[in-house]
């Protein structure tokens, strides 16, 4: 087993140091004198992420653990990247169990390998719980469509034009059969 590696917080050098296990030392009292004995920091879940405060200059910033660890050991994060936990454990901020990807590739990452779906998936139409329509309304605002604007029908509604403007193009609530309306007599 390998010892425990420290480095120290990116910007807080001299302050607090981060474990590449994911534990966070102080070594610093709160009013910015070195300690006899550094001290670990217990965290708190800042949403579903641990999460330590972290002082300096008098002012006191909360940051996620594995944002911490991640950046001591390889510097700083590129805007619009994201750490990404491999195992999908949030709660895990080992350094081996991290990685930077982008928003999109983390969400593809909790799909496909963590097997998670987003609340919403696979509930299309009115079993979606954000649904404003029902598959009943579908026919009616294609029929709707041959003599009325898209912005009057949305009204009609309560949705927006531009959701309607999906619907007539097939982008949603594909699974609604309205080949007899669409085709005609």
């Amino acid at each position: 087993m390998t010892e425990e590696a420290w480095k120290p917080v990116l910007d807080y050098e001299g302050l607090y140091n981060v474990s590449d296990q994911g534990a966070v030392m102080s070594l610093a009292s709160f009013g910015g004198h070195l300690r006899k004995k550094p001290r670990l920091l217990k965290h708190n879940l800042n949403g579903p992420y641990p999460s330590v405060p972290l002082y300096k200059d008098g002012a006191v910033k909360r940051h996620s653990i594995h944002r911490l660890v991640f950046e001591a050991f390889h510097g700083p994060i590129p805007p619009g990247l994201q750490t990404n936990h491999k195992n999908g454990i949030k709660t895990d901020n080992r350094l081996d169990n991290l990685e930077v990807c982008t928003p999109s590739q983390n969400i593809l990452h909790s799909f496909h390998v963590l097997k998670r779906c987003p609340a919403n998936y696979g509930n299309r139409g009115s079993i979606n719980g954000s649904a404003k329509l029902t598959e009943a309304d579908i026919p009616v605002i294609f029929s709707l469509a041959k003599t009325h604007r898209k912005k009057e029908i949305a009204r009609m509604y309560g949705v927006s034009d531009v959701l309607i403007y999906r619907i007539l193009n097939r982008q949603n609530w594909r699974h609604v059969d309205v080949s007899s309306i669409v085709s005609g007599p």
